[in-house]
């Protein structure tokens, strides 16, 4: 069912945002889509303030993140600017106005001779079409935390402050591509402490988002041509970064101890690089065995190749946790990388790679050449929110959250379906893998959550071939016990309804934990 609601800024009933949430269409689009066009119609004008995210989520009934990221989503397309302190700003009106009075020339429903492509993208478009299912969808940030436990307040003084000693910065620590010294320094002593690396502050590069890193490495390692192994299944994000450079994606299996070592040694590919999550394979949650990990470090080194190491998620482990590969490398032959938006989206998107000494001179040449910038705010704040501790106090308080929640949702699925599902035991938080036993078709499966506002997700797309049905995650990461409860009542429900049943219920009936009425 749709919910159409005005947003009263100024002039109530200024604009319209119709949220369907039954729809395939992410909500923080619709809402994106609502700002966007009542922007173009005029009924918004230039120069006009936009709802705070608080306001316009708690209007709304949505997520305050969501709501963020139709903000970010309109200022990069250049309909508004966001000013500290002061809020959000339509400043598109009059190109808006002008674009939509534009007369096209005579000739324009003319045939033209088509525009044509590179050979690059044409192979990248015939790559982006093969993936299982066709062109992936559009997803939401599912890894970001909830907004509720960011540390908003922290962060903003940090930046503050930051910005405050900005000739100071601009002067000691913004001089190096790789990043400010002060902020280098500070992550190898965080590395050193909280996950057993030793590691010179020269080794380490600072980037600004996840697709500079992948560009990076791809860029200087790899060849049109080259081969490049991943997991199967496993993160969607390499393995468009390796076909968008030209790379042969090999995919190798992962079974109950992680990737499966022996499938590199048996292929018949010259596999130059290695991505590998060996703390929290995505989406399994599956630890790399330590003897697994001792084979690939054999692997990489009798073949000259490298292993990327990714461990965004180790932090949201419970428990000991292993350290990782690089720990255990001797600087040869493992790159390390880290992404604090897996933990601080949408506060912070940077990320940090540790080189072997061999590396670190191409990487900082290139990075002179390409000019990939920080801001050094950003970095002066991510410096000081780490070296005060506040980051792996962060850390424990959200692992806190997870726990339990993940504990309820597992229980809850337990109580629903009873043995036609089954759980993954692994030792993270925010999500769980299921396997559901269903006569029903996926795809069912899939709008029967939507409706149930439960945020499940199929893997299919984590896999380079062969996906397997029935087999989902579900983020409990931003929902309370009692939506947990709801959802999950809900959703079983509706899988052991006929599609036509599902179709006719009413809206009202969502919201309630009644059995399925006779139609």
């Amino acid at each position: 069912m749709s919910e159409n609601k005005a947003i009263g800024q100024v002039n109530a009933g200024q604009f319209v945002v119709s949220i369907d949430r039954g729809s395939q269409l992410p909500i923080y689009r619709q809402i994106y889509e609502g700002i966007r066009l009542s922007i173009l119609d005029g009924r918004i004008a230039c120069g006009e303030r936009l709802p705070s995210s608080k306001e316009l989520a708690q209007f709304l009934s949505v997520n305050r993140l969501t709501v963020l990221k139709s903000f970010l989503e309109l200022a990069n397309k250049g309909y508004v600017q966001t000013i500290s302190g002061a809020g959000t700003f339509v400043i598109h009106g009059g190109a808006a106005e002008n674009a939509m009075s534009f007369q096209p020339p005579d000739d324009a429903k003319q045939e033209h001779p088509p525009i044509r492509f590179s050979s690059f993208a044409h192979g990248l478009m015939a790559n982006w079409m093969s993936e299982p299912g066709g062109a992936p969808e559009v997803e939401t940030n599912n890894v970001a935390p909830p907004f509720d436990e960011l540390p908003v307040d922290r962060w903003q003084k940090l930046l503050n402050q930051a910005t405050r000693i900005v000739r100071a910065v601009s002067r000691t620590d913004s001089s190096s591509p790789t990043g400010c010294a002060r902020l280098r320094q500070t992550l190898a002593d965080y590395l050193r402490r909280a996950r057993g690396v030793e590691c010179s502050p020269e080794q380490i590069v600072v980037f600004s988002q996840p697709e500079t890193a992948n560009y990076l490495i791809c860029r200087l390692l790899l060849n049109t041509g080259d081969a490049a192994a991943v997991e199967n299944p496993g993160g969607t994000g390499t393995r468009h970064a390796l076909a968008f450079h030209g790379a042969r994606v090999v995919p190798i299996s992962v079974d109950a101890e992680g990737l499966v070592v022996q499938c590199l040694y048996d292929s018949a590919e010259a596999i130059k690089v290695v991505f590998v999550t060996p703390s929290h394979h995505d989406p399994t949650g599956i630890e790399l065995s330590l003897s697994r990990r001792f084979e690939l470090l054999r692997w990489a080194r009798q073949r000259g190749a490298l292993i990327v190491e990714e461990d965004d998620d180790a932090a949201c482990r419970y428990g000991d946790q292993t350290p990782p590969m690089v720990h255990t490398d001797g600087d040869r032959n493992v790159i390390y990388r880290y992404n604090f938006g897996k933990t601080l989206f949408p506060l912070v998107r940077a990320g940090f790679l540790v080189l072997p000494a061999k590396l670190v001179a191409l990487f900082e040449h290139a990075l002179h050449i390409l000019e990939f910038e920080i801001s050094p705010f950003e970095q002066g704040a991510l410096a000081d929110f780490i070296a005060e501790g506040h980051y792996e106090r962060y850390l424990k308080r959200i692992r806190n959250v997870y726990a339990p929640r993940r504990a309820y949702l597992v229980q809850a699925l337990t109580v629903n379906f009873g043995k036609a599902i089954s759980i993954s035991n692994a030792r993270v938080g925010r999500q769980a893998l299921v396997w559901l036993q269903s006569d029903r078709s996926d795809e069912f499966l899939l709008a029967c959550a939507r409706k149930a506002g439960l945020p499940l997700s199929s893997t299919g797309s984590s896999y380079v071939c062969e996906p397997k049905r029935g087999e989902f995650l579900i983020n409990c990461s931003h929902l309370s016990e009692e939506d947990m409860r709801r959802s999950v009542n809900v959703f079983a429900a509706l899988t052991k309804a006929g599609e036509d049943q599902v179709e006719r219920l009413p809206a009202s009936w969502f919201q309630s934990n009644q059995v399925l009425p006779k139609l």
